[in-house]
């Protein structure tokens, strides 16, 4: 009886399981391109962040944006500090490229490729470019920046300096999620020569084996600067990333809601429709509990098929977003993760809402007087 109406009715019922379908299918693309940025980039963080504490002024935020610099004396008064075995010193900049802003990062570049494959023996197959890198006037560029302005390995680009255009030349690419217009690598040293720059951002102290923390500490309260431990870094850009996403989740948990109030409406709807016909069944011996279930059967119905369609529409949705817009828009190219344990809580959520939705019709058409229902009869 359920399915009978369902096909008699397509019109009535095809706008709410659209509307739960595309419910649907917006919390797997969004669950799955959430997955498909967060794994990797994440990944990413774990390998590149491997001090063990990290010396800045302001904030954590501040840092990476220039806003509170500090004096390149800082890093050698660090590695002064007992325990320490190396500090690796960076400058952040935001020149004007190609019509856009990119990231400059310049780094100590030596020691940050010795340091990091003492604590990454595997992985970070590029690692060792950051080597060539010192003393020269050479940069690495990230992948998303070769693929945003087209700049292939060899070229040479031009940065704004204090005095005009300052020419950088490519010898090779790495695997960076910084910024998503590109980013470029090049040694600090040089980068103070050329640009007239010598303060830094941040500090990477790289502690000696079983040495303690609390130097290092005493060393940043001392001067008025903030130090932070690996862990409590990795956490906060971890929070960061999540955050980003947080309100696209609220965004389709809205969408649900919506379609939910939509099944409910459209059952409703369906329940007055056949008013005469529930009557007739309880009046030839239909119990309640019969009716009822007839009710719940065509909501959940609904809810299988507009949840199977939004499967087959939000996956889909996902690749082109990944692979098409967001290669497009920064660079970025990313294996596609398909979000099976998301989909599944999702799909199984769907259904169950829309089968719960059902509840009040449902007890509606319970509630049906049978003379009422067939006065006309």
């Amino acid at each position: 009886l359920a399915f009978d109406n369902l096909t008699r009715a397509p019109g009535r019922t095809g706008v709410v399981v659209g509307a739960l379908g595309a419910g649907v299918a917006l919390m797997v693309q969004t669950a799955g391109v959430g997955r498909s940025n967060e794994e990797p980039i994440l990944d990413w963080i774990t390998q590149v962040v491997q001090a063990d504490h990290f010396v800045f002024s302001g904030t954590m935020t501040s840092a990476s944006s220039s806003n509170s610099p500090m004096s390149a004396g800082v890093a050698r008064e660090l590695r002064a500090v007992p325990g320490v075995d190396r500090v690796l010193s960076i400058r952040y900049g935001r020149p004007e490229f190609n019509g856009t802003i990119v990231y400059l990062i310049a780094l100590d570049a030596a020691d940050y490729a010795a340091a990091t494959r003492a604590r990454v023996p595997d992985g970070i197959p590029a690692l060792e470019k950051f080597r060539d890198l010192a003393g020269t006037g050479d940069v690495l560029m990230s992948d998303n920046f070769a693929l945003r302005h087209h700049v292939a390995v060899g070229d040479t680009i031009h940065l704004p300096g204090p005095t005009g255009p300052v020419p950088l030349r490519v010898v090779g690419t790495v695997r960076d999620f910084s910024w998503n217009r590109g980013s470029v690598f090049m040694d600090r040293a040089k980068y103070a020569e050329l640009f007239g720059d010598d303060l830094i951002d941040i500090c990477h102290v790289f502690l000696k084996p079983g040495a303690g923390s609390k130097p290092v500490e005493d060393y940043a309260a001392r001067y008025g600067l903030f130090a932070t431990d690996r862990a409590a870094l990795r956490k906060f850009l971890t929070e960061l990333i999540s955050r980003v996403y947080l309100l696209a989740y609220i965004q389709q948990v809205v969408v649900g809601v919506v379609a939910a109030l939509g099944v409910v409406t459209a059952l409703l709807i369906s329940v007055l429709q056949r008013k005469r016909e529930l009557g007739l069944l309880l009046a030839v011996g239909a119990t309640p509990a019969q009716v009822l279930r007839t009710v719940m059967a065509e909501a959940l119905l609904m809810g299988v098929f507009g949840t199977a369609l939004g499967l087959l529409i939000g996956l889909p949705m996902e690749w082109y977003i990944v692979r098409v817009v967001l290669v497009e828009e920064t660079g970025f190219v990313l294996d596609v993760v398909v979000p099976w344990r998301e989909a599944l809580l999702i799909a199984g959520g769907s259904v169950l809402t829309a089968t719960l939705a059902g509840l009040l019709p449902a007890w509606y058409a319970v509630r049906t007087r049978i003379p009422d229902a067939i006065q006309w009869e």
